[in-house]
């Protein structure tokens, strides 16, 4: 259940922090998430459980933490633009213009500002969300990973049907909720 609101936790810290980033860099604030109805990004939640098990030991290490950051983070990301590519037709973003990437979807800009928000992560964010999450009482935590986890399901299964109308071309919800998917990110 721990594990299960963490990861809920950071897909929204992940969809927070990715509409922040959007925003200071377009001027302008647009949704940036990947589920139709919750605001988080699933892959940011995926992300940063590896590196809260791939941090173990390296606490103290902020060269390894950078390492770690860097190379954990751009495999998840990797995988999930590639799983979305192939699964839906959908790139949720495309580093394809930048100078230093791999197939479009890890680029060396952002794997290293993933190094250095890991050691941030490791220091300041898991510990304080991974005690905070810890103290809830097994009652709360039982309740609310029921109630976040249904809506969840109910959210992704959505999606899922919408992503695949849209991958058809059919009429779809993405051209509504995914708006800048249509504007090349």
């Amino acid at each position: 259940m721990e594990l299960f609101l963490l990861f809920v936790l950071y897909s929204f810290f992940g969809c927070v922090l990715e509409n922040i980033y959007y925003y200071i860099h377009h001027g302008q604030y647009v949704s940036k998430r990947t589920l139709l109805n919750l605001p988080l990004c699933p892959v940011y939640g995926f992300a940063a459980l590896t590196l809260a098990a791939a941090d173990k030991g390296i606490e103290h290490n902020p060269f390894m933490l950078f390492v770690t950051g860097f190379l954990a983070v751009s495999a998840v990301e990797l995988a999930f633009y590639l799983v979305c590519e192939r699964a839906y037709g959908i790139k949720w973003w495309d580093y394809s213009g930048m100078r230093i990437n791999l197939m479009g979807g890890v680029s060396l800009y952002y794997s290293v500002m993933w190094g250095m928000l890991n050691i941030v992560f490791a220091i300041l964010v898991h510990p304080y969300c991974g005690a905070a999450v810890h103290m809830l009482s097994h009652t709360a935590k039982m309740y609310l990973s029921l109630f976040v986890g249904v809506y969840l399901l109910a959210d992704l299964r959505q999606t899922h049907s919408e992503l695949i109308k849209y991958k058809n071309g059919e009429k779809s919800l993405v051209a509504k909720k995914f708006l800048y998917l249509l504007n090349n990110n």
